[in-house]
């Protein structure tokens, strides 16, 4: 899979990641609003190689609603998940 290429399922492991945390609908708008803020583009043309800033750009808004150190532990959660190709 070249670098520009989408991931398949990333949204969804996002989501799963974040689902118990925010609500669906909340989990959903929160990688819409992170995605066009920091990339400038909706989560369906988010490739691979621009999921670290996509994650960096969430930060902000989880820490606001989980607290820093949740977040920290989300988002690790979330790489590894999305590096390994597997849902938690």
């Amino acid at each position: 899979m070249s670098p520009q290429t989408t991931l398949p399922g990333w949204h969804d492991i996002l989501v799963r990641h974040l689902e118990p945390l925010l609500g669906a609908f909340t989990a959903k708008m929160a990688i819409q609003t992170a995605s066009l803020r920091t990339l400038k583009r909706p989560p369906e043309q988010v490739t691979l190689e621009d999921l670290p800033q996509l994650l960096e750009g969430l930060k902000p808004m989880l820490n606001t609603f989980i607290g820093a150190l949740h977040t920290k532990v989300i988002l690790t959660e979330v790489s590894t998940s999305l590096a390994l190709g597997k849902p938690r």
